[in-house]
């Protein structure tokens, strides 16, 4: 975060080609180059003591995209305690603004360590969660999970599936 927001003063980044290493492009981070910005984020508590600064420096509009759902560290190994990440969703949404932080629910998985991710778990987790934020954003995002050939090894290693065509809807 430190180093996005001192490029957002700077008003570029370097982008090196990730096919031809050698190469690297200037990209202007300005008003007239940039529409929006949209963090994306499991836990935004380093954006929070940032907050002066990135207001004076972005050029545009922005949000916070916050996933929070109902994965243990199984999963989602790393991240805090839920009942602090919704602590730290409502402050985001305080010092935002509800239109500015999106609550993404995301992806939808079943299954994990002794079949604990079952549709009732997330109907319930998501319950809550929803309950808590009330107020606190005006969006929720929902998905699914889609396996791509570089994540199904750790979702088999996992026990985890994604929820049938038929049971999406429900």
């Amino acid at each position: 975060m430190y180093w996005f927001v001192n490029r957002l003063e700077a008003g570029y980044v370097l982008v090196r080609n990730p096919v031809r290493r050698d190469l690297v492009s200037r990209v202007p981070l300005d008003a007239g180059s940039v529409d929006c910005i949209a963090f994306w984020t499991k836990d935004p508590r380093p954006l929070l003591p940032l907050r002066s600064r990135l207001e004076r420096a972005v050029p545009c509009p922005y949000f916070v995209q916050f996933t929070l759902n109902a994965y243990g560290a199984d999963v989602e190994a790393g991240l805090p305690r839920k009942a602090e990440l919704v602590e730290t969703f409502r402050e985001l949404a305080r010092l935002l603004g509800p239109e500015r932080v999106v609550w993404r629910y995301s992806p939808i998985l079943l299954g994990g360590t002794g079949g604990r991710y079952t549709e009732g778990h997330h109907l319930r987790y998501f319950e809550t969660f929803a309950r808590k934020l009330e107020g606190s954003t005006r969006a929720c995002r929902l998905s699914f999970l889609d396996v791509y050939p570089k994540i199904a090894p750790r979702m088999r290693a996992l026990g985890l599936f994604g929820v049938p065509e038929g049971r999406k809807a429900a």
